[in-house]
């Protein structure tokens, strides 16, 4: 157990962290799964803003999962590839 006040407020924000930061990774994980380009990239810059990943992981990661998208489509343009 926290002896100081300013330990148990710090437990506290620690955990709020986590929770949030576990959302955020179980977006990604959902729109990782749903295959949808634009959702990916939406949820990655989120969680860059937001500063649950970098900014230079969240690019790396959407490049690839681009990539992994027109491999599987055969080489064929997506919509978000497009603009």
């Amino acid at each position: 157990m926290s002896n100081t006040r300013s330990a148990k407020k710090d437990l506290k924000q620690s955990k709020r962290k986590n929770s949030l930061h576990f959302n955020y990774k179980k977006e990604i994980k959902e729109a990782e799964k749903s295959g949808d380009l634009q959702k990916i990239q939406k949820t990655y810059d989120k969680a860059a803003k937001k500063g649950i990943i970098s900014a230079q992981r969240a690019g790396r990661k959407k490049s690839q999962a681009s990539q992994r998208l027109q491999a599987s489509t055969g080489g064929q343009k997506t919509e978000a590839s497009q603009k």
